[in-house]
């Protein structure tokens, strides 16, 4: 009996630390790009810049993205089909400020956009793959 306690014991405590397992990954980028702008000429070109890797760490509604030393966290949401709202996505969005990340759970995919109105040079677009830790 003491057996048998010990063993459910040691089965519910390593059910909280298999949920938080499940959340992080390790993501990298195979696109990122940034807008340029030349002020002589008012056209606006895109420029590559070099491509990130990045932890990621969900729990439920809230994304923690960790990148050279920096945190930033997202509010997400599941995203399901506008016709039929009882059909599933396997696929989440998330918003912090002007930042965006769509990250595809099944395929383990991502796009992240950085949009903000006020300034054209923090506007950028990559995406990647992600792995689980």
């Amino acid at each position: 009996m003491r057996t048998l306690n010990c063993i459910a014991l040691l089965l519910v405590g390593a059910v909280p630390a298999s949920a938080q397992f499940k959340g992080s990954m390790i993501c990298k980028e195979d696109l990122s790009m940034a807008l340029r702008s030349d002020e002589e000429d008012a056209n606006v070109s895109f420029k590559s810049i070099a491509k990130r890797t990045f932890s990621l760490t969900i729990n439920r509604e809230y994304l923690s993205l960790i990148s050279a030393g920096q945190s930033e966290f997202y509010e997400c949401q599941k995203i399901s089909y506008r016709s039929n709202k009882n059909r599933a996505l396997n696929t989440i969005k998330c918003q912090s400020a002007t930042n965006f990340l769509t990250l595809d759970l099944k395929k383990m995919r991502f796009i992240r956009s950085q949009m903000d109105p006020e300034d054209e040079t923090e506007v950028g677009f990559s995406y990647g793959s992600c792995t689980l830790l």
